[in-house]
């Protein structure tokens, strides 16, 4: 546009210079022809002139309207992208918070089923208290339970292993035959690992031989 200004002032300039020269030249009857013309090239280039103008302001709106356009896309892609950023914070921190909650658990009760030496049957009273156990687990789909086999350290330590698992299956299977979730069990069998010297004890040996039932709340 300053170009185009530059060059008019320059024509300008030009017609000037030759309407000077031209009409000192001449007599009355050219000069006036010489100021029509001079009238008419004037016009022409006022006209050229506008119509660039014109043009350039054109160019000019189409330009910042692009520029507008691009703008307006970045800003929208990257606020998609702030937002998808957002979600995926979001999400994982609900991930991480999950994994670090998944072994935070609260104690809701526990159940000690005893057995007689040797054995791995549930005895009578033992699956009535059970039946308990199974409500609370109904009513309450989030619980998990947890199934521990122990025994005395009658026997050798191999031997209990086994038998401490075949008490703890007998236990576990008692419960999922009758509506429990296998998927809510966490369950083991220790064994005599953790029954201590109980050889000269009765009473000891006796609570040793047993399965330990827990019920507990996933962390909020």
């Amino acid at each position: 546009m300053c170009r185009n200004s530059a060059s008019v002032r320059n024509h300008l300039a030009m017609i000037g210079i030759l309407a000077a020269v031209l009409l000192g030249s001449f007599g009355c009857a050219t000069q006036t022809w010489v100021v029509e013309t001079i009238r008419e090239m004037d016009r022409e280039l006022v006209a050229r002139f506008e119509k660039d103008e014109a043009a350039a302001a054109a160019e000019k709106v189409r330009v910042d309207g692009q520029l507008t356009e691009i703008r307006g896309i970045g800003v929208d892609a990257r606020n998609r992208a702030d937002a998808a950023q957002r979600k995926a914070d979001a999400g994982e921190g609900r991930v991480t918070q999950a994994l670090s909650n998944r072994l935070k658990r609260t104690q809701v009760q526990q159940l000690d089923v005893t057995f007689e030496t040797g054995k791995s049957e549930v005895s009578q009273s033992d699956r009535a208290a059970l039946q308990g156990l199974l409500k609370v687990l109904a009513d309450n789909p989030t619980y998990t339970i947890d199934v521990v086999g122990y025994t005395d350290s009658v026997g050798t330590a191999d031997e209990n292993v086994t038998l401490s698992w075949r008490r703890e299956e007998a236990v576990r299977r008692f419960l999922v035959e009758r509506g429990a979730e296998l998927n809510r069990f966490y369950f083991v069998g220790v064994g005599e690992e953790l029954s201590g010297d109980d050889a000269r004890d009765a009473a000891k040996r006796a609570k040793n031989r047993r399965v330990t039932v827990t019920i507990f709340k996933p962390v909020e």
